[in-house]
């Protein structure tokens, strides 16, 4: 005899539930099972209290140790409300090893004498550097400089792309910085200064290839020049290519 349809659903789910609970049981045991056991895991580590991973000792004589042994100094920093658009330059190389000579272009505003220092960073007590290297009464070479909203100004050997606004300054290298035999691996910063009048930083990766160990610390040198508006354009303002021959420390972002 037919039945009615709502007849024939209520019948299917009265004799259909018990069958339907065993496919769960059986779809879910393994699932509960491995639950159980991690479960168990769980309450003998929170029972065992915390694992302690040793770390390999601090060597009191490695060389990082012994350097930051050294005394250090604030000068590093700049001047509140110094001229940073008086002089300005860059380095031939973004980083370098020890004994490598690296090229340095800079320019200042009229030939005038100025001041290199070498910090590398670190803690040193607390003062963030030390100073590694002092270059007094350098001449200071015009070249051209870029003054934000006066553009490039005086820069006769600038050569920018007008369809990708690649800008290449094409300085000429004014002072080769030697980087000694003992310094070690770090960021450094090379400060040029006029008196308390003008300053600026060239900086600068000291590598050391031939070590092994177990951090590496990787600085995005490539996004600082992304960022870089030396120039008046940058990759996020119209460049559609960039150029390291020109001063990076004008990123913004």
């Amino acid at each position: 005899m037919l039945q009615p349809p709502e007849f024939r659903r209520r019948l299917w789910w009265r004799r259909g539930w018990p069958l339907l609970g065993v496919l769960l049981v059986v779809l879910l045991l393994p699932t509960l099972s491995t639950v159980g056991v991690i479960s168990a895991t769980i309450t003998k580590a929170v029972a065992a209290g915390p694992t302690i991973l040793a770390a390999a000792p601090f060597a009191p004589n490695s060389p990082i140790a012994l350097e930051n042994q050294h005394p250090g100094t604030t000068d590093w920093q700049l001047d509140p409300g110094t001229n940073t658009a008086l002089i300005q330059g860059y380095a031939g190389m973004a980083s370098a090893q020890p004994n490598d000579i690296v090229p340095l272009y800079i320019s200042t505003a009229i030939p005038l004498d100025y001041t290199l220092a070498v910090y590398r960073m670190g803690w040193y007590g607390g003062t963030g550097a030390r100073l590694m290297l002092t270059a007094p009464h350098l001449q200071g070479l015009p070249q051209g400089l870029w003054r934000g909203s006066q553009g490039m100004v005086h820069c006769s050997s600038c050569q920018l792309d007008a369809q990708t606004h690649l800008l290449d300054a094409n300085w000429q290298a004014t002072f080769q910085l030697a980087i000694p035999a003992d310094w070690l691996s770090g960021v450094y910063l090379i400060k040029l200064s006029v008196g308390h009048t003008a300053e600026s930083y060239i900086p600068l990766i000291v590598r050391n290839d031939g070590t092994q160990s177990g951090a590496l610390v990787n600085l995005p040198v490539m996004t600082y020049q992304a960022y870089n508006v030396w120039g008046g354009y940058n990759l996020y303002g119209h460049a559609g290519k960039l150029s390291t021959d020109s001063d990076s420390t004008k990123a913004v972002g």
